[in-house]
């Protein structure tokens, strides 16, 4: 299926409270910043075992601007564009929604 620009604005409005909460969750410093060194911390709290080389292509897939840190407007722009995030609301709101269009 295509999506509409109102499709878009459904999902923007419905799931950047979760995601910012997904965000903040990862920010483990409070920076305002995901980092290297934070996605280390919380794969260690949550016992993941992450290599150096997974973590670096994490923040790489997300960091567009190449500083090394993910801001939360490219957090969100990865979740969406890798389907990383699809929430319940999301979907309903589609659904919902998808009656309004021929």
């Amino acid at each position: 299926g295509f999506v509409t620009s109102r499709d878009e604005a459904v999902v923007s409005t419905q799931s950047t409270g979760e995601l910012m909460s997904g965000f903040t969750a990862m920010d483990i410093d409070r920076t305002g910043k995901i980092t290297a060194q934070s996605l280390r911390k919380l794969a260690n709290r949550l016992e993941e075992d992450l290599s150096q080389a997974e973590i670096d292509d994490m923040i790489s897939e997300a960091d567009k601007n190449g500083n090394g840190e993910i801001t939360h407007k490219e957090f969100i722009a990865v979740m969406l564009k890798t389907n990383l995030f699809r929430g319940t609301s999301v979907n309903t709101a589609r659904s919902d929604k998808s009656d309004n269009f021929p």
